[in-house]
């Protein structure tokens, strides 16, 4: 019931940063996949491959939650330095599978490739730019992590975005219709109309950035 799968995660919730001294380090294989860049790549499926092996602290408990996964605070090793990263798992068990990790990273690269065409290609993009909206995604990962015990856990990973978290549109139909969300709406009309409807950017949400 994903009712109750909910309310238990939203029990679990906590804003407290863990104590990463006292946490496990656990093994974790880096999956990413090559981005589309032409609209022939779009409806050809990417096959994901191995990138590296890296070193993992997850929090035992999730900071929050959205309709289908929970977002978890972790830290990567790289280069002997630990960095802070999201780490998000399905609510349901049954979408815990790599498949259903791997397609989410195959739909952020989409995602990624028509953000970038309509930022360059478009006079929307281009406007929008100029005026300091550019429509951009994080790059995701899928990993597959081997805890203590030996259990295979995968989750999909993302750097911490700056700000605070907004939802723009969902899958069902709504949308945040202010004026600075004009872009995001162009957007995702576009992604249908330029598509002629094979696919379509929904379920927009993250934060405003300083960054480029």
């Amino acid at each position: 019931n994903i009712g109750r799968l909910r309310e238990t995660i939203d029990n679990e919730l906590t804003d407290v940063v863990p104590d990463w001294d006292t946490l496990p380090t656990c093994s974790g294989v880096v999956f990413i996949a090559h981005m589309p860049t032409t609209k022939t790549e779009l409806r050809t499926k990417c096959q994901p491959f191995e990138s590296s092996t890296v070193q993992i602290k997850i929090a035992p408990h999730p900071f929050a939650r959205g309709g289908v996964r929970a977002s978890y605070r972790a830290l990567v090793l790289h280069k002997r330095v630990w960095k802070e990263y999201i780490f998000k798992m399905f609510l349901a068990p049954k979408n815990r599978t790599s498949e259903q990790y791997l397609i989410q990273l195959e739909s952020n690269n989409v995602a990624k490739c028509l953000a970038n065409i309509f930022m360059t290609k478009t006079s929307e993009g281009k406007r929008a730019a100029k005026i300091g909206q550019r429509i951009s995604f994080l790059e995701s990962r899928a990993v597959q992590v081997t805890k203590e015990d030996g259990q295979i856990v995968w989750y999909n990973m993302e750097k911490v975005i700056d700000g605070t978290f907004d939802k723009w549109t969902t899958n069902i139909g709504y949308c945040n219709p202010t004026p600075e969300n004009r872009t995001l709406l162009e957007f995702a009309k576009w992604t249908y109309d330029w598509t002629r409807g094979f696919m379509m950017a929904t379920d927009l949400q993250g934060g405003k950035s300083a960054r480029k």
